[in-house]
């Protein structure tokens, strides 16, 4: 039994990106490379994408070819054994050079990738009918997508003008990755939310669920044709506002999906970010600002009268014979405990002091021994006329300090 001829891989389907024109391994080495790196490798339009592997449905490096300038076989370097297999592919201010797996491989890369660049269905290249067939079916393709991207421009500006002038509330303009976040920290006012599309002509609603404790993410596109709004599910549905859009998001989940609605709330007390002197860290307070103290018991009613000004001081003229006589006088009318004793010690003329005191006027009580009464008659004579109240008020002092 005859098995069925081996055709080249050819429109493998991708889930980020449509259908590829033509796609299979290349190894490729960039300017800034120091070796060839292997990708699987497809062609769609003007742009080579390279995956890892080819079950990737996520592309890590692209590269754009509306600045092609030329594609040719390139020279091998002596002992690389490839046989002539490295492409050269020039762009405007770069070089990137290409290998293949086999001499069939780089015939049909070239004969694609200048397909599209052309426009055109290469002659010059050693190519079989059906590859030649395949690569017109390309062009036809190529021919259709610059077509829609001609007329896009006057649909995407209607649909654009429609969506200005109603705008739901759950409509953010944020990226795929803001609105994930923006769905992660508000849980509580809701789980799906519309947003600018990736192509920027569109829109996408993004929604979030939680499943088994795992928060489960969905982006949707909704496409712009005219005035209407299409949703690109298994049935496309057509809406003629964005508010029947969130309606049959809402409606079709039995309202598990709830608009995100985003409460403006205004904050009553001031704080601020504070730098800590010792450690460095931030942290977050607020002002410490002088508050009044409430007012004590039995208080209430009373007004705060404000201190009473200070008067300037004013510095007196020096007293004069008048003042002095006045304030003398007043002095002379204030009276004092021991008024009687000064009274007697003014009307007595005082002695020379050293003279002993004469053992007759010391009062007999206060007489002791001999060594007392000799100690007690070497006192000064204040005056010669000192009353007996007054001698034994001093000698009573005197005993009591030299005790």
């Amino acid at each position: 039994m005859a098995l069925p001829p081996v055709l080249p891989r050819v429109g493998k389907s991708k889930q980020s990106l449509p259908p590829h024109y033509y796609e299979g391994f290349l190894e490729k080495k960039g300017p800034q490379d120091k070796g060839y790196k292997k990708f699987w490798t497809g062609l769609r339009g003007l742009t080579l994408y390279f995956y890892n592997t080819s079950r990737d449905a996520q592309y890590v490096e692209k590269l754009d070819l509306d600045d092609f300038v030329s594609l040719t076989d390139a020279r091998s370097g002596p002992g690389a054994g490839d046989d002539g297999l490295r492409l050269s592919l020039k762009l405007k201010g770069r070089e990137v050079k290409l290998k293949a797996e086999s001499l069939e491989a780089r015939e049909m890369w070239k004969g694609f990738v200048l397909t599209v660049v052309e426009m055109k269905v290469p002659s010059n290249l050693t190519l079989l009918p059906g590859h030649i067939y395949m690569m017109s079916e390309v062009l036809s393709k190529e021919q259709e997508r610059r077509a829609q991207l001609k007329q896009r421009p006057s649909e995407s500006s209607l649909a654009h003008k429609a969506v200005e002038e109603e705008m739901p509330d759950c409509y953010f303009k944020v990226s795929r990755t803001e609105a994930q976040v923006l769905l992660e920290k508000n849980p509580d006012c809701g789980n799906m939310l519309l947003r600018p599309g990736g192509d920027g002509k569109s829109i996408s609603v993004t929604t979030r669920q939680i499943l088994n404790s795992t928060p489960v993410i969905k982006h949707y596109r909704v496409s712009c044709l005219g005035r209407e709004y299409v949703i690109d599910v298994e049935q496309p549905h057509h809406c003629s506002s964005l508010a029947e859009v969130v309606e049959y998001f809402v409606s079709n989940t039995k309202k598990t999906l709830v608009p995100l609605c985003l409460d403006q709330d205004y904050a009553e007390k001031l704080e601020f970010v504070e730098m800590d002197k010792e450690n460095g860290e931030s942290l977050w307070k607020a002002p410490a600002f002088p508050c009044p103290k409430p007012p004590k018991a039995g208080a209430i009613g009373r007004a705060i009268m404000p201190p009473f000004p200070r008067k300037p001081l004013v510095k007196s003229p020096p007293p004069g014979p008048s003042q002095v006589s006045e304030e003398e006088e007043e002095e002379d009318e204030q009276t004092y405990m021991n008024d009687k004793d000064v009274e007697a010690m003014k009307q007595t003329k005082p002695k020379p002091f050293g003279q002993c005191l004469e053992p007759s006027s010391i009062p007999p009580h206060l007489r002791k021994d001999g060594s007392s009464s000799s100690r007690l008659s070497c006192v000064g004579d204040l005056s010669s006329g000192i009353s007996e109240e007054l001698a034994r008020k001093l000698e009573e002092r005197r005993a009591a300090l030299e005790n």
